[in-house]
């Protein structure tokens, strides 16, 4: 907290983001521990398991704003956030959503969380064709007519999956009143990130504008099962993130 008061006072907008992502990495850190913690006790207090919840959730969000306010200011124009500042920014987004995976499966009540993951659908060998590539389409008309524009996380989880499932490209189409489709957003980051290393991995998608009564689908151009491998699979989200 000395810090972050100090760096507001030197006007450094570099170490006032450093400084407001460290505090909520160690905000994070006492609640997630504090939650692991309670889970083990023979007798669980469920209030304690919300306010560590909470506390998390807390700092969750000072580290995605700050770090990736940080990167605006180291970047240069037209770069896009490296992927791993992008996964720092967000990884206590998915400890969360596992604290309510486990609060759901022990009857603990809390509210609902707007920056929870939505599941929208999956996929697996079945969508690809004969040369091993896939087009994914996923309806997620109801969660942007609902949670409007903004910044989301297209959120892939690699199940069960032997191959090397490569990602080529992620955008938003609107369906258009008179037939047809018009691309309104595209993920700019790096998408060559393969499912062998990686059990998860999520991708920022800036929607700028939503309009009523319209149509939107998420598309995924894919390819995978190119060495012998007899299983791709998967499961896709939709997160709001701001």
């Amino acid at each position: 907290k000395k810090a972050m008061d100090i760096a507001k006072k030197m006007n450094n907008k570099i170490l006032k983001h450093e400084a407001s992502a460290i505090y909520g990495g160690l905000i994070s850190y006492q609640g997630i521990t504090g939650f692991i913690k309670e889970t083990a006790k023979k007798t669980i207090n469920p209030e304690k398991l919300i306010s560590y919840y909470q506390q998390t959730r807390e700092g969750s969000n000072h580290i995605y704003t700050n770090i990736m306010k940080w990167s605006e200011q180291i970047l240069n124009e037209k770069e896009n956030h490296h992927s791993r500042v992008s996964d720092t920014a967000i990884i206590i987004f998915r400890v969360l959503d596992g604290m309510r995976r486990y609060l759901k499966d022990t009857n603990v009540d809390i509210e609902d969380d707007s920056q929870r993951v939505i599941h929208i659908g999956e996929w697996d060998e079945g969508n690809f064709n004969s040369e091993n590539k896939a087009l994914l389409s996923f309806d997620v008309t109801s969660v942007l007519q609902e949670k409007k524009d903004g910044i989301y996380n297209i959120c892939l989880d690699y199940i069960d999956s032997q191959s090397g499932t490569e990602i080529k490209a992620v955008y938003l189409n609107e369906l258009q009143p008179g037939g047809g489709e018009k691309t309104v957003a595209a993920v700019a980051e790096n998408l060559k990130r393969l499912s062998v290393w990686e059990p998860w991995v999520d991708y920022k998608l800036a929607v700028n504008q939503v309009k009523k009564g319209m149509k939107y689908r998420v598309m995924i151009d894919t390819s995978a099962m190119e060495k012998g491998e007899t299983s791709a699979r998967g499961m896709i989200g939709i997160r709001k993130v701001k």
